[in-house]
């Protein structure tokens, strides 16, 4: 009720405008609210821009992310985002900046979570693995998602703890079995314990939904060639040469390419 009570709010004003003030006063209301919704969600139309823009022009993108954050009226999860961003493109510094920013007098669960799940990504790319897993671990207790169960399950792998990352593995599969994230961690999981024909099973689900990223394609890879299938493995290569690479994922296009080179 409060949501339509601000929705229609507006017009009522202009409606009893128009009608006690005439048409200058009316027309008068109508520019002032249209001032006011455009000032109120300035940060939300640089960031729309901003998105549009992403893979086109990097540095406008990041001007209008930036100018959104200036307005000072940005939303928590959309400093998260623009963290993210900067960590995709090594921005190390201005991702942290933002993720502190993001969880500054905040209690929402849901946020912190969010932002230290990001966090943890900035800590392992920065090199600390361990405190990446420790803080994953930390939201892990207290809060669960897809992102959380992937994003943990991940960084256990990286840490080179294969069974306990199965067991959340495993979880984040019972909790969303249609995240390619976590379905790339199992098969991933199972390629690391020797189990390549379920390291199989669990990467096919993940290609027939033909995932946008090249880490999945590399890692079913990885699988085939240790099955003896060097030549579809090849294809699979050649599939993540497809996509873009971002800073965040644990692969390169010359990781791929030198594997490619390997199997041919």
């Amino acid at each position: 009720m409060g949501s339509l009570l601000k929705l229609i709010f507006p017009f009522i004003i202009i409606y009893f405008a128009f009608k006690m003030g005439g048409w200058i006063i009316g027309l008068a209301s109508i520019i002032i609210i249209l001032a006011y919704l455009f000032y109120k969600n300035l940060p939300e139309i640089y960031i729309m821009r901003s998105k549009y823009l992403y893979l086109k022009d990097t540095d406008k993108m990041f001007a209008l992310l930036e100018k959104a954050y200036k307005t000072g009226r940005m939303l928590p999860d959309h400093k998260i985002y623009y963290g993210y961003m900067c960590m995709r493109e090594g921005r190390y510094a201005d991702a942290e900046r933002l993720y502190n920013a993001a969880t500054l007098f905040q209690k929402d669960p849901g946020v912190i979570a969010r932002a230290k799940t990001n966090m943890a990504l900035l800590m392992w790319k920065k090199g600390d693995i361990d405190e990446a897993v420790k803080t994953m671990g930390e939201v892990y207790e207290n809060y669960k998602s897809t992102v959380v169960y992937g994003n943990y399950g991940y960084l256990l792998l990286e840490k080179n703890e294969p069974e306990k990352a199965l067991e959340v593995n495993l979880a984040g599969y019972d909790y969303d079995n249609t995240s390619d994230l976590i379905g790339d961690n199992l098969a991933q999981n199972y390629y690391m314990l020797g189990d390549y024909e379920e390291s199989r099973k669990y990467a096919e689900e993940v290609i027939e939904r033909k995932p946008q990223f090249p880490m999945p394609y590399y890692n079913y890879a990885k699988t085939l060639a240790a099955l003896g299938e060097k030549e579809k493995a090849c294809e699979m290569l050649n599939e993540a040469l497809k996509y873009p690479f971002s800073g965040v994922a644990a692969i390169t296009k010359e990781d791929v390419e030198k594997l490619l080179i390997e199997l041919a």
